[in-house]
């Protein structure tokens, strides 16, 4: 008999809009979907909990009804975990906001993303 795990765990973080607001504020510049992204993973990057350091964003949506879409992927076993990327970052399960999704990057897939492109010797063989 082997262990049966019901669910797959999908991590997500909810942005209000404050944080937008602050972050318009530091970026002199528009504030667009590309850098907001570059900032999370930056964050989460740098993040003292070392679990976080291999987080990246997967998509970002605009969501009206969290809640809804915590259940709809509770209904397709995954169960969303709430990850808090700034100390004082409100857990948000209800309401409206935009959701940043995470997947975690594997060390080979680090690695497979820094290999140069040359051939065997980019491909982790000799020339």
């Amino acid at each position: 008999m082997g262990i049966e795990t019901r669910y797959d765990y999908i991590y997500y973080t909810v942005l209000d809009q404050d944080w937008f607001d602050e972050a318009e504020r530091i970026l002199t510049t528009e504030l667009t979907t590309e850098r907001l992204i570059n900032a999370i993973e930056r964050k989460l990057k740098i993040n003292k909990d070392w679990t976080l350091n291999n987080f990246k964003v997967d998509y970002s949506q605009r969501s009206q009804d969290i809640e809804y879409w915590i259940s709809i992927n509770v209904r397709n076993k995954e169960r969303p975990v709430f990850v808090q990327i700034e100390d004082n970052q409100p857990i948000v399960r209800s309401g409206m906001g935009t959701l940043f999704v995470f997947y975690e990057q594997e060390e080979d897939d680090y690695q497979d993303s820094i290999a140069p492109d040359d051939g065997l010797a980019g491909a982790g063989g000799r020339l």
